[in-house]
């Protein structure tokens, strides 16, 4: 595999967790800013690894309070987003080694961080900062 399948491969994987943000924040009562703040360090990471390609935020969606129950629905979607990220921060650390450029590997490395940080975070452990 080479430096641009691996960009590839993780433009794929920034793009989808933008989507999964993207789908939660619109259904979220709690937590919205946290989510936001995810969500665009996902689109920075597309900069990064695509340059050329300019994400543009999708406009802010519209939160709904509701009772009681819609804080179960909350705290099984941070689950998944959690879910999500794990998965994609040890694929980013698992694409290191198929990247030949340095600096690629460097910002691979960077987005791993990241996403294990989100992960910690939306399990509750830690305050963002």
């Amino acid at each position: 595999m080479g430096d641009d399948a691996v960009r590839s491969q993780r433009v794929a994987t920034e793009t989808a967790l933008i989507a999964a943000y993207d789908r939660v924040i619109g259904a979220q009562t709690t937590g919205v800013d946290e989510l936001r703040t995810f969500r665009e360090h996902h689109l920075a990471h597309l900069k990064a690894l695509d340059p050329a390609n300019d994400p543009t935020p999708t406009a802010s969606l519209a939160v709904t309070t509701s009772p009681t129950p819609q804080l179960a629905k909350d705290a099984a979607a941070r689950a998944g987003l959690r879910t999500l990220e794990t998965q994609a921060a040890s694929s980013a650390v698992e694409l290191c080694i198929f990247a030949g450029d340095v600096e690629l590997v460097e910002l691979l490395a960077r987005i791993g961080a990241s996403e294990s940080a989100h992960a910690a975070l939306l399990s509750g452990r830690g305050t963002p900062g």
